[in-house]
């Protein structure tokens, strides 16, 4: 059983304790710079709050603490299994976070809802910290710095961009070039040693599976204890599907897509009761599949666009891991909110636009412009955004009352590709539906 919440209200330390509130101007009093020949490891809680507020400044962290973390946390996780074996007591908390991309402010509001790291409120934060994003250098430098300080209660899983190849790609290669000129190659070296020996997964008392992608028909638990960690794809790519099955990821390139019966037999080979897992974005951050016995936790809000999606990050005690198979016990699944309450009109207006352009495309590769300029509008057409314009300042029953109607009068607008506005052809109409439904159902129809 799952629980969506909006906030933790019984861990111990709180960040607002410590004066620090993402949302809120830091003060910076000087740059932050530690002479790394007087730093100790573990790292003094105080200095990791320092380090919190001083990284929301817009600097660049320092070349020298940057490569000192890096070399500090490689030899770290060099000593570490493969698969982390978190031990939770009852009324333990466990963090569990999904992708953050270089979102900077999505892993700051983590700590700032659910507090520090203590004894009793631990932290996985489960692959893909870098890429795409802006701040990914402060992103994993945040969270080296966190398992440097609370070694025993903070733990970190590799994922599929955790690999310089694919960084090449998608962005953290190009941020440290821009960010470290001078000190790029060696910078990209150490980033590469430090991925290699992230973990490859974490198991909490014996009952929940958590790694960055997925599972395949030739997962073996003792495998990967023993296996060499360099050379994983399954762990760190493969999907999860509705269809039974195990097949090869077209789509990435790697890994798989697994199905129910995949994960029936690898929870039932293991004693597992559930896989927890990252690495898609869905639209409230988080989705169960395969009957519940597998969820997908993901961190960074606005991935694709402005208001495209929340994060969220997941909440397990310990006595909730020992009782998973039971139907009372349940995981809590906490939104990372940077989208306006009414969602259904935003993403409406994202989605539109995505197809417009489309079709804007291609008319011009069909060298048409008279489609786009000189077609007179049908004197009974709509405009979509008008059909959902009363939703904004609605109550939540009265929204889902009007988006009836708003469905209902769509389903008859695609039906008569001569009605829809900027002349979009019935294909792409009857695609945009689908789409809205996707989220509509997400979104609003709870």
């Amino acid at each position: 059983m799952f629980r969506r919440k909006e906030k933790i209200v019984d861990v111990d330390q709180r960040l607002s304790s410590k004066k620090f509130l993402c949302n809120r101007e830091p003060s910076f009093t000087s740059d932050f710079n530690p002479d790394p020949n007087h730093i100790h490891f573990p790292i003094p809680e105080e200095m990791f709050l320092s380090f919190l507020n001083w990284i929301q400044s817009d600097k660049i962290i320092p070349t020298n603490f940057f490569t000192l973390i890096l070399n500090k946390a490689t030899e770290f996780f060099s000593q570490q299994p493969n698969l982390t074996e978190i031990q939770l007591e009852d009324e333990h908390h466990l963090i569990i976070c999904g992708d953050l991309h270089g979102n900077l402010i999505a892993a700051l509001r983590v700590f700032e809802e659910t507090g520090l790291p203590n004894s009793r409120n631990r932290f996985v934060f489960n692959g893909d910290f870098v890429d795409r994003g802006t701040k990914s250098v402060e992103v994993l430098s945040l969270l080296l710095m966190a398992v440097l300080t609370y070694p025993t209660y903070v733990f970190l899983n590799r994922g599929n961009h955790e690999d310089i190849m694919v960084n090449e790609r998608y962005g953290f290669v190009k941020e440290l070039s821009n960010k470290y000129s001078k000190d790029r190659n060696n910078l990209i070296h150490l980033c590469d040693k430090l991925f290699c020996s992230l973990p490859i997964g974490a198991i909490v008392n014996e009952r929940i599976f958590i790694c960055h992608g997925g599972i395949s028909k030739h997962t073996d638990l003792m495998k990967l204890k023993l296996l060499n960690r360099f050379k994983v794809l399954d762990l760190l790519w493969s999907d999860p599907q509705d269809k039974d099955g195990c097949r090869p990821n077209g789509f990435r390139g790697a890994g798989c897509y697994f199905g129910p019966d995949i994960t029936d037999s690898f929870l039932g080979t293991t004693g597992f009761s559930m896989i927890i897992r990252s690495h898609e974005c869905h639209m409230e951050g988080w989705h169960i599949s395969h009957s519940g016995k597998v969820l997908t936790i993901f961190s960074s809000f606005d991935y694709f666009t402005l208001r495209s999606n929340e994060g969220a990050y997941a909440c397990v005690t310990g006595r909730e891991s020992n009782q998973i198979t039971n139907p009372n016990a349940t995981v809590s699944l906490y939104p990372i909110k940077c989208v306006p309450k009414n969602t259904f009109s935003a993403s409406l207006n994202i989605y539109v636009n995505v197809f417009v352009l489309m079709r804007m495309q291609d008319q011009l590769l069909d060298n048409d412009r008279t489609k786009l300029c000189d077609t007179p509008r049908p004197s009974n057409s709509v405009n979509l955004y008008s059909l959902v314009a009363k939703l904004e300042s609605a109550d939540h029953n009265v929204q889902i009352a009007r988006l009836k109607i708003v469905v209902s009068k769509l389903i008859k607008l695609l039906n008569k590709s001569d009605v829809i506005s900027f002349n979009l052809d019935k294909f792409l109409a009857s695609f945009l539906f689908v789409e809205i439904q996707k989220r509509v159902k997400g979104m609003i129809l709870k």
